[in-house]
Formats: C-alpha cells, sequence, structure tokens
C-alpha cells in the first residue's frame, strides 16, 4: 500500500509539474504573440508571419 500511495504521489507531482511549464510556456511564448498582432491592419512583425 506504501508503494502504491508513493507512485500516485510522484505521479501527481510530474503532473503538476508539466502543468506548470505548459503554462509558463504559454504565458511567456504564445500569450505575448496574440497581444503584440494587431489584428486587422498591415503590420508586419518580424518571426510571426505564419500568425497574422
Amino acid at each position: 500500500m506504501n508503494t502504491r500511495w508513493q507512485r500516485l504521489q510522484i505521479l501527481a507531482a510530474v503532473f503538476l509539474l508539466l502543468l506548470a511549464v505548459f503554462a509558463a510556456w504559454y504565458l511567456m511564448f504564445e500569450l505575448p504573440g496574440r497581444r503584440a498582432a494587431p489584428e486587422g491592419t498591415l503590420v508586419c512583425l518580424p518571426g510571426r508571419l505564419d500568425r497574422l
């Protein structure tokens, strides 16, 4: 029972770590790009050509 509980705790810790890494990646790389690219204008942002 103890090893099963430890495995569950390790699995939960890994899941939360991956969730935190994904949230940090999304906030740093995905969200600012969408804010920086105004919609409906002819502004060309370097490196963001595929998202216009």
